[in-house]
């Protein structure tokens, strides 16, 4: 499905108080595709592939989306792919109020 993902990003205090309220958690891998006019990202979550199309939008903030799911075979063949080095991280969801809070913590070089 094509959609529009506008993202804003926040830095953690400390590495202790969101652990705790995170109702779930997944383990991470992900790489680029070099291309000039787009993003296409190939992540490995836990062990789901997806494979991300990412556009910008004219007003610098927003970006049209797809994601497609990948088996993890294919996945894996297509982060060999990827420029290096990987992205390694833990995601955790934190629910505050009503919004969902995606903090990412960051392994590997």
């Amino acid at each position: 499905m094509l959609g529009i993902e506008t993202e804003r990003k926040f830095l953690v205090r400390n590495d202790i108080d969101f652990r705790p309220l995170a109702r779930k958690k997944y383990k991470i891998l992900q790489g680029y595709i070099p291309t000039k006019k787009f993003t296409l990202r190939i992540r490995l979550r836990d062990d789901e592939g997806f494979l991300t199309i990412k556009v910008p939008l004219s007003d610098g903030f927003s970006r049209h989306e797809l994601e497609k799911e990948l088996t993890k075979e294919e996945a894996l063949m297509l982060l060999q792919l990827c420029e290096r080095p990987l992205i390694e991280k833990t995601r955790y969801l934190v629910d505050v109020g009503n919004h969902c809070f995606e903090v990412d913590e960051f392994a590997g070089d």
